[in-house]
């Protein structure tokens, strides 16, 4: 699957947007029946009439795509106490809006600062973007805004950490179709939803 912050996760969100990947009603239910992640991201429901889960976009992801990229130090530490993550993405016809929400669980007591801030670090340099830090009040501790782009496309990414979960809610879409409200919308109810799953993950490796 993919990695938030690269130019995989970014394409993905275009390929959304533009129709490039098949759309269908609901996940396949056993990926997400027995994936602890997939509590974690939003659902339809979150998002609301118009959008519609990208089924081909959307699953369980795997160590090689989340870490890949990473510097040696960064590596080790997600190879050594990464237990599994999920992501879901969604598509609106108009405006043509795709959103990716993401959710990394990690095992009691890793370095999950160091881990977000090499990613949103990482988030920034891939859509060349600017970032600002947003208060830890709203959602999860270290919240950071990145504001980019990619070919034509604007992407807002919100990327938090909550415990030993990162998490991200990604927009893309044209510029002047993105708003603020709703990324701040959609991670506050992302962060709720990580909220009540906390005591009910596992701690070794997923799968």
């Amino acid at each position: 699957m993919l990695k938030y912050g690269r130019a995989e996760v970014l394409t993905t969100g275009i390929a959304c947007l533009v129709g490039l990947l098949g759309l269908a009603g609901s996940p396949p239910a056993s990926a997400a029946s027995r994936d602890p992640a997939a509590s974690l991201v939003l659902s339809s429901s979150d998002l609301g009439p118009g959008y519609r889960l990208n089924t081909s976009g959307s699953g369980p992801r795997t160590l090689s795509a989340v870490s890949y990229g990473d510097t040696g130090a960064v590596r080790r530490y997600v190879e050594a106490d990464w237990l599994g993550g999920f992501e879901s993405a969604f598509d609106d016809r108009w405006p043509a809006i795709a959103v990716i929400s993401i959710a990394d669980v990690f095992k009691p007591g890793a370095p999950v600062g160091r881990i977000l801030r090499a990613w949103q670090e990482e988030a920034q340099r891939a859509t060349k973007g600017r970032s600002e830090q947003l208060p830890r009040k709203r959602w999860g501790k270290a919240a950071v805004l990145i504001s980019g782009s990619v070919v034509s496309y604007g992407i807002l990414i919100c990327m938090w950490s909550e415990s030993r979960i990162i998490a991200a809610v990604e927009l893309t879409g044209k510029p002047a179709d993105l708003r603020l409200g709703q990324l701040v919308e959609l991670a506050r109810r992302q962060d709720a939803r990580i909220a009540t799953s906390l005591a009910h993950l596992p701690t070794t490796r997923f799968g």
